[in-house]
């Protein structure tokens, strides 16, 4: 603060002002309102903005026929790497003597 009045900026008669002025802004920086104020305000338009963002959302109607592509091409390739890892035609040949 020295500065201000070195340079010439504030004038002598007007010190008294400044550092009222000074010590106010001070005081509103480190009191907790202002900044759960910005807070609140930060809050309420993430708020608002996530809420305009569903609202224009369109909603997709998933049933067995949009499922149908997207699961088969998934559904294939597990079953082969199933049939090659579990042997089913010995498992099949066990259960049949086991049944006979």
């Amino acid at each position: 603060m020295p500065y201000f009045v070195q340079s010439g900026l504030v004038r002598e008669d007007d010190r008294a002002a400044f550092r009222g002025v000074v010590l106010d802004l001070l005081r509103l920086r480190d009191a907790t309102f202002p900044w759960a104020m910005i807070a609140g305000v930060v809050l309420a338009w993430h708020t608002v903005s996530l809420y305009d963002a569903v609202q224009k959302m369109r909603v997709a109607p998933i049933g067995m026929r949009s499922l149908a592509p997207i699961l088969i091409p998934v559904a294939v390739p597990m079953l082969v790497v199933a049939a090659i890892e579990v042997p089913i035609g010995e498992l099949l040949l066990k259960l049949v003597s086991t049944l006979a």
